[in-house]
């Protein structure tokens, strides 16, 4: 199996579609039979390029004859399409249950369980849709996982329960952590609800995206004050200065450079700030330090 799947990886290495289709053939030919075929189309996630070449090569060509496998993709295709273009809930989902079947039949664990998934989001998201704690009555069917936890994040600024409900929403749907923190910290700024992001910036003393997130969301509102303060609780002394050179706070960040005896941060200062008595202070400290002479 081996030689099989190399001259695969390779063919799709080379993003060369003719090469593609021709190993692609060559396998479907040479393969003992079909399950040994799927087996191999399953084994890696690269090579869902090569399934859906082969879907629509022989939705191209309508082949009688085409094997059973392409025949329940192409039809979960059609269903998933149907899924999106569709605004009814209940069609929607039946539709994806039709493409889970299919994908199932077809031996493609992968693409079944992405369907199920879907339907799990759908039938999560009607549920919220109905909770009190949605004031806003918001319409959060379809959305996408980030999009849903945004909206509600933006909504608790009237109601504070959405909070809990958007934690459990990104544990049911294992929504990584830095993503949450992330959408959590912009949507909590973009609502000025500077109370609860402070809140939240106290949940661990190293947030998983760093306390510059807290700071960039905070100055993209105006509210540089508050940027500043997320700014003075950085440890990292690199990512601080990043922070520092982001805000525009040079005075503050030339000490830093001349603290660490840094030169690249010193140069990095006199170049791009503006203000004459920082430039020379730079240029003073550089030589001090033995930097230049």
């Amino acid at each position: 199996m081996g030689e099989f799947e190399l001259a695969l990886r390779k063919s799709l290495e080379s993003n060369n579609t003719d090469l593609i289709y021709m190993t692609l053939f060559h396998l479907e030919r040479t393969l003992p039979s079909m399950d040994e075929f799927r087996y191999v189309l399953n084994r890696e996630p690269m090579y869902a390029e090569a399934v859906n070449l082969m879907l629509l090569y022989y939705r191209a060509t309508k082949s009688s004859g085409s094997p059973a496998l392409w025949t329940d993709v192409a039809s979960a295709e059609n269903d998933l399409l149907l899924s999106f273009k569709t605004s009814d809930v209940e069609e929607k989902i039946t539709a994806l249950k039709d493409a889970t079947t299919k994908y199932t039949n077809a031996k493609l664990p992968a693409h079944a369980k992405l369907a199920e998934e879907q339907i799990e989001l759908l039938q999560e998201q009607g549920k919220l849709e109905e909770k009190p704690e949605n004031v806003k009555r918001r319409k959060l069917v379809g959305l996408s996982i980030s999009n849903t936890m945004k909206l509600l994040l933006r909504d608790s600024k009237y109601e504070p329960k959405l909070l809990p409900l958007v934690a459990a929403f990104a544990k049911k749907f294992k929504v990584p952590e830095k993503r949450l923190y992330r959408v959590k910290i912009k949507a909590l700024a973009e609502t000025c609800q500077w109370d609860a992001l402070h809140k939240f910036s106290m949940e661990k003393k190293n947030p998983p995206c760093g306390f510059k997130a807290f700071a960039i969301a905070c100055l993209e509102e105006g509210e540089k004050q508050q940027a500043e303060n997320y700014t003075a609780r950085i440890t990292s002394v690199d990512e601080k200065f990043e922070t520092l050179i982001h805000l525009d706070m040079y005075s503050d960040a030339l000490q830093l450079a001349i603290k660490l005896k840094d030169p690249e941060k010193l140069t990095s200062v006199r170049n791009l700030c503006n203000d004459d008595n920082i430039c020379n202070q730079a240029d003073k400290a550089a030589m001090e330090l033995g930097f230049v002479s």
